[in-house]
């Protein structure tokens, strides 16, 4: 008998102190993409595990798949992925909520030496371009050579995935090459300059004013479910971004992009890893809230109508059938609410926290609780020596 009410008591003691050291467990679907070093940051660094979130990383070779998984198979919670994903995923319930990079910059109209010297030509008959279909890559090209003042319907264009786009633009042994210009983005822009002598940026999304932006994604039902874990993880990520856009970190953001890229055998040299961490915008808390605050009559942010922009381009080429108007699906509250709560705003801006969201406060419960074991094993001690 006596020995029942002693387990009784430890369990009771015990409860309270395996309940404060929990986390929620949270899948994270990523590709390999400057956004997703991020999130491996925040694990090896323990800016989610503050929070109480054990974050599990999932990946995915490109948006399709990862959008199906989530929709079909509620495969993950929170994911990152390019414009593109976000726009097919807003109306099969996955919501928008937030920014997950800019890759304007490293969408690219390229040239091999031919392409880049005799740029702009005075016609483009006769000058075929490959592009991937359909893709950011290929509204980037198309805004370029709009730009040139270049009617797309006289443009000759080879249409074929990324790394066929390198092939084609490498001359052969006699010098000549299928195409001497072509569409590619981050990180195939750089295996064609490390591959292709004399071949350089012709012209990018940045510098045309065509934005390409990534997307946070989160299953509707789990926001909806769970809007605070959403915070948290959008904390967390956030705080990722402050230690990458603080240039005394530099390089060893540049030794975690060269493991994880490598991960997925996407080896490219430390220089272009350094052009990549320059060129790829990854927006702090300030800029996401300025960027998703919807203005003006009807109400529109940034963010609504860069992917507005992409979906008519989608739209007009036969991607979608119907263009769902992105304030339905982009929702700036959860970035909000990292914003409205002291300790996840100063976590994500990268200052030291003590309060009740972080560590500090669970220091504080499982000391208390700590405390309250000791007490509990000197009265068990007590009723033993009877």
């Amino acid at each position: 008998m006596r020995l029942t009410i002693l387990k009784s008591i430890l369990a009771a003691a015990l409860a309270p102190f395996a309940l404060v050291n929990a986390q929620e467990r949270v899948v994270v679907s990523y590709q390999t993409e400057l956004s997703a070093v991020a999130h491996k940051i925040a694990l090896d660094k323990g800016y989610y595990s503050h929070l109480g979130l054990d974050v599990v990383m999932e990946w995915y070779p490109s948006g399709a798949p990862q959008v199906k998984a989530a929709v079909e198979d509620n495969a993950w919670d929170f994911g990152g992925a390019g414009v593109v994903p976000n726009i097919i995923g807003g109306p099969q319930g996955i919501l928008g909520v937030g920014i997950s990079m800019d890759q304007s910059a490293t969408n690219q109209l390229m040239g091999n030496k031919e392409g880049v010297a005799t740029w702009p030509p005075e016609s483009m008959a006769g000058i075929p371009v490959v592009i991937s279909p359909n893709s950011t890559g290929d509204y980037v090209v198309q805004a370029c050579l709009k730009s040139q003042g270049f009617n797309i319907q006289d443009v000759e264009f080879i249409y074929a995935q990324q790394a066929e786009v390198i092939g084609n633009m490498t001359p052969g042994p006699d010098g000549t090459a299928k195409a001497t210009l072509g569409g590619l983005w981050a990180p195939n822009t750089y295996k064609l300059l490390g591959s292709v002598n004399g071949s350089d940026t012709i012209c990018s999304g940045a510098s045309v004013y065509a934005t390409v932006t990534g997307g946070h994604m989160v299953r509707k039902q789990f926001a909806e479910e769970k809007p605070m874990t959403v915070a948290k993880v959008l904390s967390g990520w956030l705080r990722s971004v402050n230690f990458i856009n603080t240039e005394s970190n530099k390089e060893e953001v540049l030794d975690y992009m060269s493991a994880f890229f490598a991960e997925k055998d996407v080896n490219i040299p430390r220089s272009s890893l350094e052009l990549d961490l320059r060129l790829v915008g990854l927006f702090g808390l300030q800029q996401q809230l300025d960027l998703m605050e919807r203005r003006g009559e009807p109400p529109l942010s940034n963010y609504d109508i860069w992917t507005n922009e992409v979906g008519n381009f989608m739209l007009e080429n036969g991607v979608i059938s119907t263009l769902t108007d992105p304030t339905t699906y982009i929702d700036d509250k959860y970035m909000r609410m990292v914003n409205d709560d002291p300790q996840l705003k100063d976590w994500a801006e990268g200052k030291e926290v003590l309060g009740s969201t972080g560590s500090a406060a669970t220091s504080f419960q499982t000391q208390y609780f700590f405390s309250l074991l000791v007490s509990t094993v000197l009265v068990v001690a007590g009723i033993m020596a009877r």
